[in-house]
């Protein structure tokens, strides 16, 4: 028997700040939701750190973000820091 692939689900939202921004939840919310704080999800949404991989997936599975999604936003934070002139 020949198992079909499955396509893997698409996510409501394509990040952590979306997600803010659409669903009505507030940081505080998502932080109780996944044992953090609000200033840590704070942080994490505008792309100033990157969450370990235990948090990274429970945000994630939350919101219903895509797992990369944090690197991306911390990656482009990163970018965007070192762009700036001294």
């Amino acid at each position: 028997m020949h198992k079909r692939s499955r396509r893997p689900r698409r996510c409501k939202y394509q990040t952590l700040a979306e997600y803010l921004l659409r669903s009505g939840h507030t940081q505080r919310d998502v932080a109780t939701a996944v044992g953090t704080t609000q200033a840590y999800v704070s942080m994490i949404a505008a792309g100033r750190v990157n969450p370990n991989a235990l948090l990274s997936a429970a945000i994630a599975h939350h919101c219903d973000v895509p797992l990369g999604s944090f690197l991306i936003e911390h990656l482009a934070y990163l970018a965007r820091a070192s762009a700036v002139p001294a």
